[in-house]
């Protein structure tokens, strides 16, 4: 399951996403097996340690094992960077976890309700031992292994993916050979273009702009599609259109390329920008 991430419920409030995105990492946990952090290595401001958000939600489900994967490598020059992100991740995961610990403590002190059935402690990190392999001791309680990858270049891609498949067992497939996906061809599209907004904008805008379909209609081979993308400000839409329409042109181009490989057919898309204001 690939989920948007972990956004804090602040955010997601200020961003009026819906609350799919804010619910949907968490009710993922729930039916995972396996999970795998994912850390974009270039970011310099936020790489040497993990969002509080995800904190909350690693030591919420501790019990599912969990490996931690550092990608963009390929934008590292000196590779020694990526042995102090891995030792300053690792140090203040198990820091966050041991003071998480302890407050866990005092909140069963105080709260009678938080002891089991059985009157005992409830263990507050009851996941499987891990293998330290390599690792510092502090990425026993959180990481069983640590992995480098670049997705550009392909780097460290294969040794991710024999190991996740060292961890999976045999099982039936839950939907059949022939059934591509319980979305609709439209709902599809909407996903590609999406993914372009997201790949083109920054910011909160590819969050706050609604994505609406007007046209979904076929003249002889060929697919037509309109859809509005409807921005809270003027100021939005003259970025999301760009210097003389760049910008939306690039969108379109690039969405309509997938959309045609989506649907087997010739495709005419536009993309109508306009603000609420």
């Amino acid at each position: 399951m690939d989920t948007p991430g972990v956004v804090p419920y602040q955010v997601g409030r200020k961003l009026r996403a819906p609350k799919s995105f804010l619910t949907g990492p968490h009710r993922s946990l729930m039916e995972a097996e396996f999970v795998v952090v994912v850390v974009d290595a270039s970011d310099k401001r936020q790489r040497h340690q993990l969002d509080v958000e995800v904190l909350k939600t690693l030591a919420r489900y501790s019990h599912v094992p969990a490996i931690l994967l550092l990608n963009k490598v390929d934008a590292i020059r000196h590779k020694h960077v990526l042995l102090e992100i891995t030792e300053s991740i690792l140090e203040s995961t198990h820091s966050w976890m041991v003071e998480e610990g302890r407050r866990r403590e005092q909140r069963m002190k105080m709260s009678p309700e938080l002891r089991n059935e059985s009157g005992a402690k409830a263990d507050v990190y009851c996941g499987p031992t891990r293998e330290q392999g390599a690792l510092p001791a502090a990425a026993v309680e959180s990481f069983g292994k640590v992995f480098m990858s670049s997705a550009l270049t392909g780097d460290g891609v294969q040794d991710l993916r024999d190991y996740l498949l060292s961890c999976t067992r045999p099982g039936c497939w839950e939907y059949s050979a022939t059934e591509h996906s319980d979305q609709t061809q439209m709902a599809l599209v909407e996903d590609i273009v999406r993914e372009k907004l997201f790949l083109h904008l920054h910011r909160e805008i590819p969050y706050v702009l609604t994505q609406g379909n007007v046209v979904w209609e076929k003249e002889g081979d060929t697919q037509i599609i309109y859809q509005n993308l409807t921005c809270r400000s003027s100021n939005q839409a003259s970025i999301v259109i760009g210097p003389g329409g760049r910008t939306v042109q690039a969108i379109t181009a690039e969405a309509k390329t997938d959309i045609e490989a989506l649907l087997g057919c010739p495709v005419d898309l536009t993309l109508n920008v306009r603000s609420q204001k």
